[in-house]
């Protein structure tokens, strides 16, 4: 098709041109209304900054590597179109939720952010997004092209101050849009105002029912958001680093705890989850010795959890393990399963326990294979002498498995939910602590790094 840029025609062949969009988009729409799904137009609205807070239109080279920018981001269903001058339009009619239209929006937005052309001045490429989703913006089709344009259009007004932008037209996606902006601007006033809180769920030794170890959980209380599920802001403060700081507060405060337990005489051993982004800190194990000195925990009862997606950095992960098992803090491996080099691994990692997957767990009582392959990492963690912490026991029947098959340890639900440290208190004196650790006296703990 031809369209206008920069005040010259540019042709970019194998595209639709708008005619062509607006038929194929009510056909879409048709095809929506009858199968009772969602689809979604992305507007895209491209731009080059002059340095000045002016803007100019993009010279052929860029807009031909727009078109090849963005084409690379669709998915075999997906319709891209030029409207004419520097606009695209992106039909995504696959769509199964609101949450995959705001996910494509976002992967095309840092689609933009990296290199284009040779050594231009990639800083001045600017890029509005704008997304409208059918059924929620109306009918008719036409409707939601325009207001996929309109959001653009919004989006726009913030640049060229900012590389890029999105505005969603949709109620349901300025929801979902503005509260991850909440959790993720929030973060760091979460530790500030103490929002963050630990709940504690028992492991409980195997045969019998008394508690070997809890292992410490984040909650965030959010002030306006409420109650803020861990897989919606974890993985968040991973990719903003606010993950340190908070990964700090859960040590201090686990150790707080499981000290005020010690001196009543529940010593269980307390698990705390460690992020990837904690193992690449250099002060990690200094850290770690001075909580444990400030607080008089003794070592033995700390124990840190490792998921497998430690070994993407594997030789930084072995080398601060190492040095926190050499202060006497027990190592778990996490999710033992689920990563794709568990055994290459293993023997090289420090570890006194192998936490199963869940997700194993729950299909023991009706694969067979799976059955098989359980028992089999459990022979061969008591033959490296390793324990083993089966995650996930929801019912008598996965309960019974893990007897039959000499399991050590079990947590979930079938024994209890995660509790607020005084329920947790009380659970703990209900059941017992399955050893007596008389031997755990306080005393000075020298750093390891």
């Amino acid at each position: 098709m031809r369209a206008r840029a920069g005040g010259r025609h540019v042709v970019i062949g194998g595209l639709l041109n708008g005619d062509e969009l607006s038929r194929r988009l009510e056909a879409a729409v048709a095809k929506a209304d009858e199968d009772q799904r969602v689809l979604a137009l992305t507007w895209l609205s491209v731009f080059e900054s002059d340095g000045r807070g002016g803007r100019r239109w993009p010279g052929d080279d860029l807009l031909h590597h727009c078109a090849e920018r963005i084409s690379a981001q669709l998915s075999e269903s997906d319709v891209l179109a030029h409207l004419g001058g520097s606009d695209f339009a992106v039909l995504s009619a696959s769509v199964e939720h609101h949450s995959d239209a705001v996910r494509f929006a976002r992967e095309m937005l840092n689609a933009f952010r990296r290199p284009f052309i040779g050594n231009r001045p990639t800083d001045r490429v600017r890029v509005a997004i704008g997304v409208a989703v059918h059924p929620s913006d109306g009918h008719p089709p036409g409707r939601l092209l325009h207001a996929a344009q309109a959001a653009a259009q919004r989006a726009a007004s913030a640049v060229p101050e900012r590389r890029g932008r999105l505005a969603f037209s949709s109620p349901e996606l300025n929801t979902e849009r503005f509260r991850h902006e909440q959790i993720r601007t929030g973060l760091a006033d979460g530790l500030a105002h103490e929002e963050f809180v630990l709940h504690y769920q028992p492991i409980l030794r195997l045969p019998g029912d008394e508690v070997a170890a809890v292992e410490a959980l984040i909650r965030w209380q959010h002030a306006d958001l409420g109650l803020v599920a861990p897989n919606e802001f974890i993985s968040v403060a991973e990719r903003s680093g606010e993950i340190v700081d908070i990964g700090k507060w859960v040590i201090a405060e686990a150790c707080r705890q499981a000290r005020v337990w010690q001196q009543a005489e529940l010593p269980a051993r307390m698990a705390v989850n460690l992020s990837p982004r904690q193992l690449q800190e250099p002060d990690l194990t200094d850290y770690v010795s001075a909580v444990l000195n400030e607080t008089g925990l003794h070592p033995e009862l700390l124990e840190v959890e490792l998921t497998e997606s430690m070994h993407a950095e594997p030789e930084t992960a072995i080398a601060v393990l190492r040095r926190l098992h050499a202060l006497g803090v027990h190592v778990s491996i996490d999710d033992f399963g689920t990563g794709y080099s568990s055994l290459s691994y293993l023997a090289r990692f420090p570890r006194d326990t192998l936490k199963l997957d869940r997700s194993f767990i729950a299909q023991t009582t009706h694969d067979s294979e799976v059955a098989a392959v359980v028992g089999s990492v459990i022979l061969m963690a008591h033959e490296l002498g390793v324990q083993t912490v089966a995650e996930g026991v929801e019912t008598e029947e996965h309960l019974q498995f893990l007897l039959d098959h000499g399991c050590d340890l079990s947590q979930g639900y079938l024994h209890s939910p995660p509790m607020p440290a005084d329920q947790a208190e009380a659970w703990l004196r209900a059941h017992g602590i399955a050893a007596r650790v008389d031997h755990l006296a306080v005393t000075p703990v020298l750093s390891a790094s």
